[in-house]
């Protein structure tokens, strides 16, 4: 957890502080700092999420308290467009381009920059948290090993690292695009301050789906939740869909159905593609399968990132866009039915002291039977 928050606090410092030259030059740096930024950040999916599973405590659903920290990326993901909001009122709403190049080039890099200070202090927390404490191997074999010994892992990759894919696909081509897609609602003349407030009320509206989808998770299971996820996608998919193509001008009922895209999207299957590889794997490759899914789901971002503004831009538009969530929304649900195991509801997550006792319980209850044999 050290080192890979140790990328991502070095790309976001890189990316304020030595991105410097004409424009190709500064795009290039900015382009290599990033990816040094995605590498701590893709590490921190497996780390968080199983650091979080295996300090639960015995009584405890171990989904939910999972999910609960997973929650403040949706936060996280509305703080640059806050503070872009915060600098361009505080330098003056309209001064920015061209014309006031010293002030555009310190408000990129403050928000850069900025971007360092919560690595830095899961850097800190991290190694305040686990100074001085002997941490204990789950187990000893070679992960890849122990996945060659076990072919029934690789079906249970393909249902959460694929629906992983095809959630991703739609949630990062419409996070990526969702700038273009507000000035396709507002018109292209809006400014940035504008745009900034706008997408910190869109992205608001992942919160209440969130907390949502936490609330639900121990009632419902994380099969469930995954599916009705992908189907409420596709269905307001299906809306978007309907509306860009027949009523393409009424801007007040795109907005209104992207916002319910929005939470949608951070619903059910944002939730679900979290903690799945945590109940799904055992611990000896709980890590580096959950590696392995996250890395599918960016594979699915990219792609959904790449294609969908070509295909904004074709003779469908934004309807042609919302088609293909759609599609890829009713793979989802067949994914998720074909190759997701259902999970009891409601099962609390056993301290390691349970686990023994329990252990050391059914060694008596054998040495019994044995005994009972003999007589």
């Amino acid at each position: 957890m050290i080192l890979t928050n140790s990328f991502t606090f070095l790309g976001a410092v890189l990316c304020a502080a030595a991105s410097w030259g004409d424009s190709d030059d500064v795009y290039g740096a900015l382009i290599g700092y990033r990816f040094l930024m995605g590498i701590g950040i893709g590490g921190k999916y497996p780390l968080a999420s199983t650091i979080r599973a295996e300090g639960t405590s015995s009584g405890e659903h171990r989904a939910t308290e999972v999910a609960k920290g997973f929650f403040w990326q949706t936060p996280g993901v509305i703080a640059p467009y806050l503070l872009g909001w915060i600098l361009v009122a505080s330098f003056g709403s309209e001064k920015n381009g061209v014309d006031y190049r010293d002030v555009t080039e310190l408000q990129f890099r403050i928000l850069f920059g900025v971007g360092a200070l919560p690595s830095g202090l899961v850097i800190i927390l991290t190694w305040l948290q686990f100074r001085g404490k002997e941490r204990e191997r789950v187990g000893s074999e070679n992960p890849v090993r122990v996945a060659l010994n076990h072919p029934e892992l690789w079906r249970k990759l393909i249902g959460t690292g694929g629906c992983w894919f095809m959630y991703d696909f739609v949630y990062y081509g419409t996070a990526l695009n969702q700038t273009s897609i507000i000035n396709n609602v507002f018109g292209g003349d809006e400014t940035i301050y504008d745009n900034c407030w706008h997408n910190i009320v869109v992205a608001a509206m992942g919160i209440p789906g969130v907390l949502t989808a936490i609330y639900q998770l121990e009632a419902y299971g994380d099969k469930r939740l995954m599916s009705w996820g992908f189907v409420l996608i596709g269905f307001t998919s299906l809306l978007l869909c309907a509306s860009f193509k027949y009523y393409p001008d009424n801007n007040s009922l795109n907005f209104a159905l992207f916002c319910l895209l929005l939470f949608a999207v951070n619903w059910g299957c944002n939730v679900a593609t979290y903690v799945l590889p945590i109940e799904t794997f055992p611990a000896e490759v709980r890590s580096s399968f959950y590696g392995l899914s996250a890395a599918l789901g960016k594979v699915g971002a990219f792609l959904g990132g790449f294609f969908f503004e070509p295909i904004s831009k074709g003779a469908g538009g934004y309807s042609s866009v919302y088609g293909v969530c759609f599609l890829m929304s009713l793979a989802g649900v067949a994914f998720s039915g074909a190759f997701i195991e259902p999970f009891n509801k409601g099962v609390l997550f056993k301290s390691k002291e349970e686990e023994e006792e329990e252990e050391d319980d059914e060694d008596v209850r054998e040495v019994k039977r044995e005994l009972n044999l003999n007589v």
